[in-house]
């Protein structure tokens, strides 16, 4: 791009265009590169969620449940008790293989957390590093290094099962900086506009949810058994990591190989940060606003619901509803297909009410954030009062994951909108909190149905989980804002004085860039 134009100086151009206006003029190019980076960012994350989840399934043929408590209700592995339900259709009980380790269900929560301990820890720290290295470097070694890991992981669990869950905790530390990253990422690369649409990132996790899920279980059953699992998405991971150092970067002004127009777009769009610019963080303006620890709530009651199913769904298919474990795989993989789908769906969706002015921004976040956490909400409710009705419980944690697929849409671009030049620490701040419900999630499940594999028991965890999700809800109306935070454009002498000229502040820290997109007031 060329020198920084006087306002009321711009010269003419292509069809008498200004300079300006030719920089608000898209590549004509099919293949963008901020599309390839959406596309390695959704296929990176959904090789993240393949690493976190897959002990989801792989666990229901790790355990022992013979040797854990054969006298327990509902837990034994040849039969079913009063308070639990038949196999579907009337069928015999399907006997599952007893696996090597004996663990009982408070270990079993124990092995689930382990992950998000590491993972909750690393949040912060990841925003913090993508600011300062740039987010290719953080978020690639971020996805490489868990799935290096993730290969050796069966060797640890032989050896000891402390040794398995330290290394559970280390999957989670590195991975804990992916997110930060990638949002910092879409920060430097998606038009206000197109926010929405990058969004579509995130349904990675559910890609790689629903591919884990199914294919688990068929591990599992295989020749080689529960260890496949971790080879398979380990590999795949490693794999990855080639294509996206080779062909992601930090910022369009960083791309080789990017059309100059498309550059000439987004910067135009977002507003040229000068890249060798590092932000002083104001750490006490950001902890004291009150939209982000709205946005923390919510990723709370996300975080609690979303992963109370994710790792502990399984088993309460396994024990309660007498699924055998190739089923059992393919069924839990159901929410997360439609909550994957959902999320591609309800970013348009918004996208549409919004740049229509149909709703305005708030109106959008307060609807999409209410479907994100009532309605799994009330899906729960409704599971215990149904029975043993397979279908019906079925189909309402469809509906639950279908729901759960809105939290891209609105909660993480909210998050984005109020501070976008420290996306990275906002949403490492935030997701802290989704993190520590994963960690919470495991060990109330495994407390509560401790010995106790029964429907009263599993019909308290989702009591518990709907009202956990009604409730951060409520917080984040209070406290909820779509507001980009003053704090969010630094003072005009930490401005580096080539860039301070008339007319380029408000470019250089995006104020006023979206005069009818996602930062646009209706």
């Amino acid at each position: 791009m060329g020198a920084a134009r006087e306002p009321g100086n711009e010269e003419k151009g292509h069809g008498g265009l200004t300079e300006a206006e030719l920089d608000l003029i898209d590549t004509t190019d099919k293949i963008k590169a901020r599309y390839i980076l959406v596309a390695l960012g959704m296929s990176g994350i959904a090789i993240l969620y393949s690493l976190r989840v897959n002990l989801s399934v792989a666990i229901v043929s790790m355990v022992n449940n013979t040797a854990i408590s054969s006298g327990s209700s509902g837990s034994d592995n040849n039969t079913y008790g009063e308070d639990t339900c038949p196999p579907a259709g009337g069928a015999e009980v399907v006997y599952r293989e007893d696996g090597s380790f004996v663990w009982d269900e408070e270990m079993q929560g124990m092995m689930l957390a382990g992950f998000f301990y590491g993972y909750t820890v690393g949040q912060v720290p990841g925003g913090l590093l993508a600011e300062r290295f740039g987010g290719k470097l953080v978020f690639g070694l971020g996805a490489l290094v868990p799935a290096i890991l993730t290969v050796v992981s069966p060797f640890t669990a032989w050896v000891n099962e402390y040794f398995f869950f330290a290394m559970r905790i280390l999957e989670g530390l590195v991975e804990g900086v992916t997110f930060p990253a990638i949002q910092l990422m879409i920060s430097k690369w998606a038009p206000p506009q197109e926010r929405s649409r990058f969004s579509i990132i995130y349904s990675g996790g559910y890609l790689g949810t629903v591919i884990t899920m199914a294919l688990s279980g068929v591990m599992c059953d295989s020749e080689v058994g529960w260890p496949l699992v971790f080879y398979v998405f380990g590999g795949l991971g490693i794999l990855w990591s080639i294509p996206w150092f080779l062909l992601a970067y930090d910022t369009p002004a960083k791309h080789p190989r990017i059309d100059p127009a498309e550059r000439r777009f987004i910067e135009a769009s977002l507003g040229k940060v000068p890249a060798k610019r590092k932000l002083p963080i104001p750490w006490k303006k950001l902890l004291s606003t009150p939209g982000l620890w709205g946005c923390a709530s919510m990723h709370f009651g996300i975080g609690w619901t979303f992963f109370a199913l994710l790792t502990c769904g399984p088993t309460y298919l396994a024990n309660i509803l007498h699924f055998n474990i190739s089923s059992n795989a393919a069924l839990s993989a159901i929410p997360y297909i439609m909550g994957g789908s959902a999320s591609v769906v309800f970013s348009w969706i918004l996208d549409y009410l919004i740049s229509n002015k149909i709703v305005s921004k708030m109106n959008g976040y307060r609807i999409f954030n209410g479907i994100t956490n009532v309605g799994p909400a009330i899906t729960l409710i409704i599971i215990t009062v149904v029975g043993c009705d397979h279908v019906a419980i079925l189909v309402l944690l469809a509906i639950n994951g279908l729901c759960l697929g809105a939290q891209y849409t609105s909660n993480s671009i909210n998050l984005l909108g109020i501070a976008p030049n420290f996306a990275g620490t906002m949403l490492g701040i935030s997701n802290t909190f989704a993190n520590a419900a994963g960690i919470l999630a495991p060990y109330a499940v495994g407390w509560i149905t401790s010995g106790n594999q029964t429907r009263t028991a599993w019909n308290t965890v989702f009591y518990v989980s709907a009202g956990i999700g009604v409730a951060t809800y409520l917080v984040w109306l209070v406290l909820g804002t779509d507001k980009v935070q003053p704090w969010n454009d630094p003072p005009p002498e930490a401005v580096p004085k080539e860039t301070d000229k008339p007319g380029d502040h408000a470019a250089v820290f995006g104020k006023g860039v979206d005069d009818k997109g996602f930062d646009g007031e209706y």
